[in-house]
């Protein structure tokens, strides 16, 4: 799933939140996640989108802004794999589709 595909519902599944208290708290978060994302990969969304790793990687940048309550990540803050991914995506070619 392309990153810029990924939905409300598909965050509320992945972080596993069956309530619509933080409804309001989770846009944000993923905006956030989003702009995270071309920070740390200098890419755009059109690129980003290329990647089928920058699901997951958006996912755990979600899940550690809900779980800190904050709007900010820095990559030494996520797993490993995630800054595997990160540095895959400021290297790889990207082929758009």
């Amino acid at each position: 799933m392309k990153v810029s595909e990924i939905t409300l519902a598909d965050v509320k599944n992945r972080l596993r939140i069956d309530y619509d208290t933080d409804d309001g708290q989770l846009p944000p978060i993923m905006a956030a996640a989003k702009a995270m994302m071309r920070d740390m990969t200098g890419r755009t969304d059109a690129e980003i989108d290329g990647f089928e790793q920058g699901y997951h990687l958006f996912m755990c940048i979600c899940q550690h802004m809900y779980d800190n309550n904050e709007l900010t990540v820095q990559a030494g803050d996520l797993d490993h794999a995630c800054r595997v991914i990160i540095n895959q995506m400021k290297t790889a070619e990207v082929v758009m589709a």
